[in-house]
C-alpha cells in the first residue's frame, strides 16, 4: 500500500515538471472597489480595541434582545463597554398599579449581571420622563378643582390620510417616514421595492395603512405640504395597529424649530395584523390626543417607535380636529307656566316697597307685581315689577338647581313708565352673589299701556359660569332707585351642551403637591438604590422641552431639581446626567445650561442628536463643555460616514476629561442590517484611536 501511494506522488511530480516547459502569460486582475473596501474594514479590530476602559462606547438594546444573547448581543459584547437597556427604568415599566417600585420587570437583575460578566456597564436611561403608570398616579394625584371647563366642539376636521394619493406602495401626500440607517421614504415617491409605504387591502378604516418601522412617521415635515396651525385648541384622532406583534409608540406635536409642544403617553399598536394585508383591523381603537397651540406657525405630527428595534406599525387613521368653544346652548324658558293675567309665573317672586312680597301661586288682581297681558311683541305678556327686585329660584318648591358649567341668560326688559335701569345677579344658596352684570336700560317705554308695542325691546345675553353644583337664583334688581317700574318680557337660561372635548388647566392643592413629591421621591430613590451596579443615570429626560409630564403639571419646574436631589441622596457615587434633545436650538441650550449651572447634583449632559448632513455640533458642544460637566454624545441615528465624521470631530474638540463617551440608539449605520461593517465603522474606529 505504501508503494502504491509513492507511485502516485512520483506521477504527480512528473506532471508538474512537464508543465514547467510551457510559458504562462503574465496578466493583472484589478480588485473590485467593494472587495478592497471589505478587506480594509475587516482589517480593523473591534471598537473596544481603540478605547481606554475609562471611555464609554455604548449600544442600546431592548432587554429581551439583550438577554436572548443572539447576534445583536454578541455584536454588543465584542464592540461596546456600555449598554443602555431601553425603557426599563421608566415609571410605567417599574411601578405597578399598587405603586410598588421594581415589581414589573422580570430578569432585570439577570441582564445587569450578564452585562457585568462581560465587562459591560449598564447605563440607566431614563428615570423621570413622560412614560408613567397613569393608572396608578391618577389615583394618587388628583386635581381637587380646576378652572371652569370650556367645552369644545369640532369646527373643522383635516383628514391627513383619507384624501388623494393614498395609493399602494406610495406614501400619502405630505407624509415622511424615517427607518433604520436614517433611510427616508416620503411622498411622492414609489416604494414598491420595500420599506415604509402604503399597504392596501385591510378590513376596517380606509382599507389602507401607512406601513412604517423602526424610527418614525410624520406629517408636516415636507416643505411642499406644511401643517399650518393657528393659535387655539386641537384634538388629534389616530388609530394604529401592529404589522407584526403589538409594539408601542408615542405621538409628538413639534413646532417649526424642532421643539416638542406635546408628547403623549405610550400607546400599544393593536391588533396584530400578523403580516397580512388582508387582516381585519376594525378593532384598532381610535385614540384622541388634545393639544394647544400657543402661536401661529407650521407644525409636525410625529409618531415615534417607543418599543425600539425593528418594530413595525400600521397607521390606519390620522385627523386633526380644529376645536372651537361650543355655542350650542339648551335653553329653559322661565316665563311659560302659569304666565296668566294678575298672577306671577311659576317659581317667581317679587319684592316691592316696604318689603312687600308677591309670589307664585297667589292672585294679585288688587295691584302690585303681577302679570300683564295684551302687549304686542314677545309673548304678549310681561311680569310687571317695581321698586326692588324680581327673581326666580327663591321659592323652596321651585329651586333653580345648576350643575358646574357655563351658562347664558337671555332676557328682555321694557319700562312700564319711562326707561329705568336695572342689573342682573346670579346668587348662590348662601346668598352670595356669584356674578353681577352692568346696568341695562329698560326700553321701550310702554307709557302705562297694556296694549303697547314692546317688540323693539332688545333681547340681552348675559354669560356666567358656575364652579360647583347647587341651587341658585336669577335676580333682576332696580338700579335706578325709587318707584321705578319694569316689564320683564322674556327670561331663558341656556346650559351649554357638553358635546365636545374639554380644555382646562388642572389646579392642584398643596396636599396633592406633597403627594406628588412623595411619589417622585419614592420612585427615584427606589430605582437607584435597587440597582447599585448601574453607575450612571439619566435622571431627567427632556427637562427643558417637555411640559407634558405629570410631574411638571403638578410641581412645575421644581420637579427637576427634586429628582436630582433624591438621586444624589440615593447614591453618592453614581454619575447623574440630564438628557435633552434639540440642543441645536440656542434657546433650548441656554435654558439647559442655566439649569445645570444652578444644580450641583448634575454631573453630566446627555446630548441626544440624529447625525445628518446638516448637523453641526461645534457650537453646541463647546457651549455645553463650558459648564465643566461631562458630555455624553447620544447618537440616535447615522445618515452616512461623512456626517458621523463631522460630529465626532466636534466631540473631540471638548476637553478629554469631559468626554464621558459615545453611545448609539442603534447599530444600523455602523453595521448594515446583516451586521456587516459599513464605512461609518472605519470612521468611528479611527476617531476612537
Amino acid at each position: 500500500m505504501k508503494n502504491t501511494n509513492l507511485s502516485y506522488i512520483i506521477v504527480a511530480a512528473m506532471c508538474l515538471a512537464s508543465c514547467a516547459e510551457y510559458e504562462v502569460a503574465d496578466f493583472d486582475v484589478e480588485k473590485p472597489e467593494e472587495v478592497i473596501s471589505a478587506e480594509q474594514l475587516s482589517s480593523y479590530g473591534t471598537l473596544l480595541d481603540y478605547v481606554s476602559p475609562s471611555f464609554k462606547i455604548g449600544n442600546t438594546l431592548d432587554m429581551p434582545t439583550f438577554t436572548q444573547q443572539g447576534t445583536a448581543t454578541t455584536l454588543t459584547t465584542h464592540n461596546f463597554n456600555e449598554i443602555t437597556l431601553s425603557g426599563v427604568f421608566s415609571h410605567s415599566k417599574l411601578v405597578n398599579e399598587d405603586g410598588v417600585v421594581g415589581s414589573k420587570i422580570e430578569d432585570l437583575d439577570n441582564a445587569i449581571r450578564f452585562a457585568k460578566e462581560h465587562n459591560i456597564s449598564v447605563y440607566g436611561h431614563s428615570i423621570v420622563n413622560s412614560d408613567v403608570n397613569s393608572a396608578y398616579l391618577n389615583t394618587k394625584i388628583v386635581a381637587e378643582k380646576s378652572d371652569i371647563d370650556v367645552p369644545m366642539a369640532t369646527a373643522e376636521t383635516i383628514d391627513l390620510l383619507g384624501g388623494a394619493n393614498f395609493e399602494d406602495a406610495k406614501m400619502p401626500q405630505g407624509w415622511r417616514c424615517e427607518q433604520g440607517n436614517s433611510e427616508i421614504h416620503e411622498y411622492p415617491n414609489d416604494y414598491s421595492g420595500g420599506g415604509a409605504r402604503t399597504f392596501v387591502g385591510f378590513g376596517g378604516y380606509h382599507g389602507k395603512a401607512i406601513y412604517w418601522r423602526e424610527v418614525n412617521a410624520e406629517y408636516g415635515a415636507q416643505a411642499a405640504d406644511p401643517l399650518t396651525l393657528t393659535a387655539g385648541e386641537y384634538s388629534l384622532s389616530f388609530a394604529m395597529a401592529g404589522w407584526k406583534a403589538t409594539p408601542e409608540y408615542k405621538v409628538e406635536i413639534v413646532d417649526a424649530t424642532g421643539n416638542v409642544v406635546v408628547t403623549s403617553d405610550p400607546y400599544t399598536a393593536e391588533p396584530n395584523a400578523n403580516g397580512s394585508k388582508e387582516a381585519d383591523l376594525t378593532a384598532s381603537e381610535l385614540k384622541e390626543l388634545p393639544f394647544s397651540i400657543a402661536s401661529d406657525g407650521n407644525y409636525t405630527i410625529r409618531f415615534t417607535n417607543h418599543t425600539g428595534g425593528f418594530s413595525e406599525f400600521l397607521l390606519l387613521a390620522c385627523e386633526v380636529n380644529v376645536l372651537k368653544p361650543v355655542e350650542d346652548y339648551e335653553y329653559t324658558d322661565y316665563l311659560v307656566n302659569n304666565f296668566e293675567d294678575n298672577q306671577l309665573p311659576e317659581g317667581w317672586r317679587c319684592e316691592q316697597g316696604n318689603s312687600e312680597i308677591h309670589e307664585y301661586p297667589n292672585d294679585y288682581s288688587g295691584g302690585g307685581a303681577r302679570n300683564f297681558v295684551g302687549f304686542e311683541g314677545y309673548k304678549g305678556k310681561a311680569v310687571y315689577w317695581r321698586e326692588v327686585k324680581a327673581e326666580y329660584g327663591a321659592l323652596a318648591d321651585h329651586p333653580l338647581t345648576l350643575a358646574a358649567g357655563q351658562y347664558k341668560l337671555q332676557f328682555a326688559m321694557a319700562g312700564w313708565k319711562a326707561t329705568p335701569e336695572y342689573k342682573v345677579e346670579i346668587v348662590d344658596a348662601t346668598g352670595n352673589s356669584v356674578v353681577t352684570s352692568n346696568a341695562y336700560v329698560a326700553e321701550p317705554n310702554a307709557n302705562g299701556s297694556k296694549a303697547a308695542d314692546i317688540s323693539s325691546a332688545v333681547l340681552q345675553e348675559f354669560s356666567f359660569s358656575i364652579s360647583s353644583a347647587g341651587n341658585y337664583i336669577i335676580r333682576f334688581i332696580n338700579s335706578t332707585g325709587g318707584f321705578s317700574e319694569f316689564l320683564l318680557l322674556d327670561c331663558k337660561l341656556g346650559a351649554i351642551k357638553n358635546n365636545g372635548a374639554v380644555s382646562y388647566e388642572p389646579v392642584y392643592s398643596d396636599a396633592t403637591k406633597q403627594t406628588a413629591e412623595a411619589e417622585l421621591k419614592k420612585y427615584v430613590t427606589s430605582v437607584i438604590a435597587d440597582n447599585p451596579d448601574v453607575t450612571a443615570w439619566t435622571v431627567v429626560e427632556n427637562s427643558v422641552s417637555s411640559k407634558n409630564v405629570i410631574w411638571y403639571k403638578v410641581l412645575g419646574e421644581s420637579y427637576i431639581n427634586s429628582a436630582f436631589k433624591y438621586a444624589r441622596a440615593a447614591s453618592s457615587s453614581a454619575k447623574l446626567f440630564v438628557s435633552e434633545a434639540g440642543l441645536e436650538d440656542a434657546d433650548t441650550r441656554a435654558a439647559l445650561i442655566n439649569f445645570v449651572k444652578t444644580t450641583p447634583e448634575v454631573d453630566g449632559i446627555n446630548v441626544v442628536v440624529a447625525v445628518k448632513e446638516e448637523t453641526d455640533l461645534s457650537s453646541v458642544l463647546s457651549d455645553l463643555a463650558a459648564t465643566g460637566k461631562s458630555i455624553r454624545l447620544n447618537i440616535l441615528s447615522v445618515a452616512d460616514a461623512a456626517s458621523l465624521s463631522k460630529a465626532l470631530a466636534a466631540y473631540k474638540q471638548i476637553p478629554e476629561a469631559q468626554r464621558y463617551g459615545i453611545t448609539f440608539a442603534s447599530t444600523l449605520g455602523i453595521w448594515d442590517e446583516n451586521y456587516n461593517r459599513t464605512d461609518a465603522f472605519a470612521v468611528l474606529a479611527d476617531a476612537l484611536k
